[in-house]
């Protein structure tokens, strides 16, 4: 029986170093060439474009800020994600919090914290999110819902301070502040 467990747990660890297998399967159709984020109050607008109209998988981030009723840029930046990120959250204090690559891979830039200076505050790979949820791969694949392990999110607590992602049972939260992570689960019997 010991046997039969680590050979299942050495599978999850095959599939979760294995973006090629992920990716084998993707069959998701390239994102729009510009897609717009907005915070909550329109103060902050993150453009994700393809500078070359996806001839390359090379995205750039550009965020923006709201003065005197006009947009106004506050940094561009390359991302390293193909074809940019999945899922983009804009806080009112203008980080922003990437999840995920457009394709379907575990990813080494799962988690992409930038502040409004421009600063990467954190990055976390899908092995950092699924060792923080302290679940199993099965169990967080199970659930996902857009790409390999996201079940729902992300979403902006009230007070904006912290970004909710729901995979397998559980809610993974991150700091904005600092990128920390925290995890709720729901108790095991």
């Amino acid at each position: 029986m010991a046997i039969r467990a680590l050979a299942g747990r050495l599978c999850a660890l095959l599939f979760l170093a294995s973006p090629v297998m992920a990716a084998a399967t993707d069959s998701i159709a390239l994102p729009p060439v510009q897609r717009e984020f907005a915070s909550p109050s329109g103060e902050f607008t993150l453009i994700v474009s393809a500078d070359d109209q996806w001839k390359t998988p090379r995205a750039t981030a550009a965020l923006y800020a709201k003065r005197s009723g006009t947009l106004q840029r506050v940094w561009t930046r390359q991302l390293p994600h193909h074809h940019g990120p999945r899922k983009v959250l804009l806080s009112d204090q203008g980080d922003s919090l990437l999840v995920d690559e457009w394709i379907n891979i575990l990813s080494r830039h799962t988690l992409l914290l930038i502040d409004r200076r421009n600063q990467v505050i954190v990055e976390y790979s899908a092995q950092d999110v699924v060792a923080a949820l302290g679940l199993s791969a099965r169990e967080v694949g199970a659930s996902a819902r857009e790409g390999p392990w996201l079940a729902d999110g992300p979403t902006l607590s009230a007070d904006s301070q912290r970004a909710r992602l729901r995979a397998g049972a559980c809610t993974l939260e991150v700091r904005l502040a600092d990128g920390k992570l925290s995890t709720v689960c729901p108790a095991r019997p």
